[in-house]
């Protein structure tokens, strides 16, 4: 636009130049062209140069730019982020809904000897309780292989002593089984391991507390010989029923007697007023006394501690022991000749041949 402007200039120039020249005295006159074409060449030199000093500017203004960001590089995507060394790494929390905790396996049994030890299942809790505990010991801490003959004292005793089908009873209930026990002692049939428990009580003659807060007379077993006493329990032929020990039970023949002794009921005088029911089963007897306790019913009946069931009955109602004559006015203390059970001791009884042949299985057996 400016070199336009300028052509203009000068063109008009030249013009007023030509209409003039005519009537002036012939001088020596510049060179119009030259000068036009000077000027136009400087202008144009002119301008090259400061576009030149703009380009250069502007170019500098760039660099001036580029120079001030920050150097292009690779996304932080890209970078893994560096794991701090100052401390552990935390591992993450499992879930335990995803991942099912495996079942724990027992390692196999160790079995250094073909020799297999049999326990006698005696059939109540402490026993059972027993049996499991020496069994896995001996299993697995002494490696022999055990079984279990599920059944009574008399009986498993037997089998113990005579026939030695059985090697181990971890309870065998003195005095009540005082006959057999002392015969196989004498005869050499049986080793005695020491106690298996503290020493228990026992009874064939229990009420409830509520039956003697009601009639606080009745408190000895004589009482029993009495119809108005007769007449708050459970009869049958006219005697007070006795729930007591299951056949095959070493307290049964304390009750009943046998060839040595006539028994509680008949050495007490009680044959007349009082029968004697078999529960069956420890079971089914635990769960009559429970019951009768829970609806305050009356009841006579036999029972033994400490145990979980007679420690609550007792903490909960409370428990009476009738009156019986003493353990000691009866020979040898023993309840068979019709008086009270003194305390029970527990034995663990073993197998003659189980001595000789199981050595450490003995110290166990010894130290439990």
């Amino acid at each position: 636009m400016r070199l336009l402007v300028v052509l203009s200039v000068l063109m008009g120039i030249a013009a007023l130049a030509c209409s003039t020249a005519a009537h002036a005295p012939a001088e020596p006159t510049p060179n119009i062209d030259a000068t036009v074409v000077a000027g136009i060449q400087g202008t144009q030199e002119a301008r090259t140069a400061q576009e030149r000093a703009i380009d250069a500017t502007v170019e500098a203004r760039l660099n001036e730019a580029k120079t001030s960001q920050p150097t292009s590089g690779p996304s932080p995507t890209d970078t893994p982020m560096p794991v701090p060394t100052s401390g552990p790494m935390l591992a993450p929390t499992p879930t335990l809904a995803s991942r099912p905790l495996p079942t724990p396996t027992l390692a196999p049994k160790p079995i250094k000897k073909n020799r297999e030890i049999v326990f006698g299942g005696l059939d109540w809790t402490s026993a059972l309780i027993q049996n499991g505990v020496a069994r896995y010991i001996v299993e697995y801490g002494f490696g022999y292989k055990t079984s279990e003959i599920v059944g009574s004292t008399a009986p498993l005793l037997t089998g113990l002593t005579k026939r030695g089908d059985v090697d181990v009873l971890m309870e065998v209930w003195l005095p009540n089984q005082d006959a057999a026990w002392n015969e196989a002692l004498r005869l050499g049939e049986v080793f005695s391991a020491g106690k298996s428990l503290e020493d228990h009580w026992q009874s064939s003659f229990l009420i409830p507390k509520y039956m003697q807060d009601a009639n606080p007379d009745l408190d000895s077993v004589e009482d029993l010989k009495e119809d108005k006493f007769k007449n708050l329990f459970e009869q049958e032929g006219s005697k007070v029923v006795l729930l007591g020990c299951i056949a095959g039970w070493g307290c049964r023949t304390m009750q009943d007697g046998d060839h040595t002794g006539p028994g509680q009921i008949v050495g007490m005088g009680l044959e007349n007023h009082v029968v004697l029911r078999d529960p069956g089963t420890s079971g089914v007897l635990a769960a009559a006394i429970e019951g009768a306790f829970a609806n305050r019913d009356p009841i006579l009946f036999y029972y033994w501690g400490p145990t979980a069931l007679a420690q609550e009955l007792e903490a909960e109602v409370g428990i009476v022991d009738l009156e019986q004559p003493h353990p000691s006015e009866c020979v040898g203390n023993s309840p068979i000749y019709g008086c009270s059970f003194p305390a029970a001791e527990v034995m663990i009884a073993l197998n003659v041949e189980l001595v000789d042949e199981t050595v450490e299985a003995l110290a166990l057996l010894i130290a439990v």
